[in-house]
This record gives structure tokens, sequence and C-alpha cells, in this order.
């Protein structure tokens, strides 16, 4: 099966669990799921087994705690350390796909902030591609670094049993408040360098579209979110 598809039917299953069951399996689930560099398809295969094991379980009257263990986390550990890594060209795509999804995302917004500049002001801006180059890259940096931040965080907080809902969305929001500071204003610190060239916001638009169409088709064919 596709992973998508083992997704999607670990997710059916999972209403199958009584309360209790659900909420530790939940967290094995999140940890599992977090450790980035893990082969995914595996991963869900195995969750899968795991939850198929649990209902099983919980049909002649036991719990999650008494087929996993009181230790879940030390149980996920050894677990995750029986399962392979994600092959290397997996990476490359994956991280491929990601940058031309913000390259696609970044480049419409630009677009659109020439167009509606020209529209009140009758200017055009200027741009340096080496300029362009190094604030997108800035801006990439960033948004991996806020991801593999989010990802850390879920995965320490995965078996925390109290959990504190306004801390944990004020931490996300200062984070991301955090990166989009960063991202927005780091840029305009660096100097103009690189060929310069003009060009006309509807153009920059229908460039953006398409470069973020084209990573969606690349997500189609390889199904990487």
């Amino acid at each position: 099966m596709h992973t998508k598809d083992l997704i999607k039917l670990n997710n059916e299953k999972r209403s199958l669990l009584t309360k209790e069951n659900e909420k530790y399996y939940s967290q094995m689930l999140s940890y599992v799921r977090t450790h980035f560099f893990l082969s995914e398809q595996h991963a869900e295969e195995i969750l899968l087994e795991l939850l198929d094991h649990l209902l099983e379980a919980q049909n002649n009257g036991k719990t999650a705690k008494e087929v996993f263990g009181d230790d879940l986390k030390a149980y996920c550990d050894e677990l995750i350390r029986q399962l392979p890594n994600e092959r290397r060209s997996s990476y490359f795509t994956f991280t491929g796909f990601l940058i031309m999804n913000l390259a696609g995302i970044s480049i419409t917004i630009t677009g659109l902030a020439i167009i509606l500049k020209h529209l009140f002001t009758g200017v055009e801006p200027t741009f340096y591609i080496g300029t362009a180059i190094v604030n997108f890259f800035i801006q990439a940096c960033f948004i991996f670094f806020g991801i593999y931040v989010v990802l850390s965080w879920l995965k320490r907080s995965a078996f925390t049993e109290s959990s504190n809902y306004l801390k944990d969305l004020l931490f996300l929001f200062f984070l991301f408040f955090v990166i989009g500071v960063c991202i927005i204003f780091i840029p305009k610190l660096i100097p103009s360098f690189g060929a310069q060239f003009s060009m006309n916001g509807y153009i920059v638009l229908l460039i953006g579209v398409i470069v973020w169409f084209s990573s969606e088709q690349m997500n189609k064919k390889f199904g990487l979110k």
C-alpha cells in the first residue's frame, strides 16, 4: 500500500480504539512520526501492525499499557532502532519539492506586491539576481529551522501527560513571530549585488504560479505530503 493509504487506514482504525487506548497509541504514533529520517513507508507499516495488534488485544479485554508496557518511550525507541532510514534519493526529492513550493509561493507574493505597488505608485521595482538568491536562501533556512524546532518540540512532548495548551500556543506564536520578523527584515540588510533587472509584476506572478503548480505536480507524482 502507498504511504498515504496506510495513513488513511490508520486514521480509520484508530476510531475503533477506546479513549484510553487511543490516547496511548496516539503518543506512540506522534513520537514515531516526528523522527524525520525514518523510512516513512516502513514506519507507517509498523504503526498499522501495532494498531491491529492493539485492536485484537482490546477485543480480548486488554489495555494498551498491558500490550506495550509502562515505559512507552523505551518501547518506541527500541522500535525506531529497528526501522531503516529513508533513502537519500527521497530526501533530495522531498527537499526539492519544498524548495520549489516555497519559491513558487514567494515569487507569487512578490508578483502581487509588484502589481499593487505599480498600481499605486506607477513604479516597477528593480531586482538584483545575487541579492534575490541570497534572500531566498535565508528565508528557506528560517522556514526549515522552524520545521525542525516544531518536530523536536512535538517529539519531546509526545509522552507529556499534563499539557498546558496556552503555553504551547504561546510558544508556537512566538516561534512563528520571530521567524516571520527574521524573514521580513534580515533580507533588507543584504546589500544589492548581481545583475540588475526590472520585471512586470504580472510576469513575476505567472512565473510564481508555474513554479508552485510544478511543485504540486511533483507532489502528486511522488506522494510527498
